[in-house]
């Protein structure tokens, strides 16, 4: 788990984040991607693609609430291709596309709120 972080952290220092995959993940960590799986889910509690996709969310969280940069300047900013697929995977997590979110961000849930996404986070970004 240790090396696939590592490989989280290195990746990600440079910005824009690119988007890495649950196979690029487990082949960093010299394991299979099941593997791979069942460690995040025992350790996170979500499976590797979930938490990979939530620690995008989350920066893309805290840039809604926190700048007033344009949605598609916070799609590029979390390494996503094209403002049309962030707000897609943005809306399937917190059930509201991003404009909607800065709205009523205060009142909005986090994927920050899931305990082992959060400790996640820590560990990539902190």
């Amino acid at each position: 788990m240790a090396v696939a972080i590592a490989h989280l952290q290195h990746e990600w220092a440079r910005l824009p984040p690119r988007r890495i995959g649950v196979t690029e993940l487990a082949r960093a960590a010299h394991v299979s991607q099941g593997y791979l799986n069942r460690l995040f889910r025992a350790g996170f509690g979500v499976s590797a693609s979930v938490a990979l996709e939530h620690l995008r969310c989350s920066r893309a969280e805290a840039l809604l609430i926190r700048t007033d940069l344009t949605i598609a300047a916070i799609a590029h900013q979390c390494g996503y291709a094209d403002i049309g697929h962030f707000s897609h995977r943005f809306s399937g997590i917190y059930g509201v596309p991003p404009t909607g979110y800065r709205a009523i961000a205060n009142r909005a849930p986090s994927v920050l709120e899931h305990a082992g996404v959060l400790r996640l986070s820590r560990l990539v970004w902190e």
